[in-house]
């Protein structure tokens, strides 16, 4: 995030703010929800109940981390994931019908009732946006690259967050649906794993996840870069299941295949990361060259060295709308999501083929990209 809206939202100032707006709306929420409750019913119990679960859901959500981090429950973290996906939307469902009824007056009895509606709508919406992440959809590139003998086909994988939510189901998913294209090589731009890299610790599920990937049919080859939530690639556990899964890791590396250089960048994240024109030294100049990178931060660099290709992810498209529009202004609209060419150097920004620790999608999908390069010519706007 480069653009100084995007360092404003990763920074200290906006969680601390964004914690203080939390609490608040939660508090007035829970304040209306009670009023709610008690226009509409004459149940006798104690209204007050409501500012406990108010205050239950609150403290859940601002103490995550720490119970996390000594914790380490999948079904703690698979509420927490639903229960954050449910205040979001609440929330904001909770903020715009207030102010509807302050602009229309509406009458106690109609915001008690819109009170309800809200919860009911949360609840359905993180429902859909749940069973959205179930599927998976192909996006399609035909690519026009000089230097090109013939036609070549790359097919694109980003953020899989295999965790909590993602598993060996999701994976099962994804190789039948890459197996269809019979891609020449299949490459993956870092975010193979989730935040905490619990799963690494889950050698059973390692295993029936490897046993998946290890099924992925190309002419050349899956090679994979890592993210900003990937552990360090000399990690013994993350070693031994990129290779039981036949995933072949380049990192500040090289692979010179039949028709194209693949070069595969340590993330910006990254201590390691080495500068992109001594990768390019190692390179066959009679060949394009294709660098695969987590972040779209680097685009910039290879467009200084004028690389034919970037292939990259780390946006995932902001996932859920209505974030899809913070990460939109966050990462700039030329570095978040799709297409494009700045200087002579293309560019693919992809959703993502995965979600992390919030189980849904909405506004956005999961998505495999195919390219073709040598096919079509490329047409797209000149940034």
């Amino acid at each position: 995030m480069s653009i100084r809206f995007g360092q404003f939202v990763s920074g200290k100032l906006f969680k601390q703010l964004f914690i203080m707006m939390y609490v608040a709306l939660m508090c007035f929420a829970a304040f209306e929800t009670r009023m709610a409750f008690r226009l509409l019913t004459t149940i006798p119990y104690r209204f007050e109940i409501v500012y406990m679960i108010y205050g239950a859901a609150s403290l859940l959500l601002l103490t995550r981390n720490f119970v996390i981090s000594k914790y380490n429950s999948r079904i703690y973290k698979k509420i927490m994931g639903f229960l954050s996906g449910f205040l979001i939307y609440y929330l904001l469902m909770f903020v715009s019908f207030e102010l509807l009824s302050f602009i229309f007056v509406l009458s106690d009895r109609i915001k008690a009732i819109g009170m309800i509606v809200i919860i009911a709508a949360a609840i359905s919406t993180v429902f859909l946006g749940y069973l959205h992440t179930k599927s998976i959809t192909i996006k399609h590139y035909d690519l026009k690259i000089d230097r090109i003998i013939g036609n070549y086909r790359i097919a694109l994988i980003s953020d899989i967050h295999l965790g909590v939510f993602v598993g060996d189901r999701h994976i099962y998913k994804i190789v039948q649906n890459i197996n269809k294209l019979s891609p020449d090589i299949v490459v993956i731009a870092g975010d193979i794993f989730d935040v905490d890299n619990s799963l690494l610790e889950d050698s059973k599920r390692l295993y029936d996840i490897s046993k998946q990937l290890s099924r992925l049919k190309t002419t050349e080859g899956v090679y994979a870069v890592l993210g900003n939530h990937d552990p360090k690639p000399d990690a013994s556990s993350l070693t031994a299941f990129l290779k039981a899964s036949g995933i072949k890791l380049l990192n500040n590396d090289v692979k010179m295949l039949s028709k194209i250089n693949l070069v595969g960048r340590a993330d910006k994240a990254n201590s390691q990361r080495i500068n992109l024109i001594d990768l390019i030294s190692k390179t066959d100049f009679n060949k394009p060259t294709v660098a695969l990178d987590h972040s779209p931060e680097g685009i910039s660099e290879a467009a200084k060295n004028d690389l034919d290709l970037v292939l990259c992810g780390h946006t995932h498209r902001g996932q859920l709308f209505p974030v899809t529009l913070l990460a939109r202004w966050a990462n700039g609209k030329e570095r978040f999501y799709g297409c494009g060419i700045v200087g002579k150097t293309r560019y693919i920004i992809t959703s993502g083929v995965g979600y992390f620790s919030l189980p849904v999608r909405l506004g956005t999908s999961n998505e495999i990209v195919d390219i073709k390069i040598g096919s079509l010519p490329f047409s797209t706007k000149r940034v």
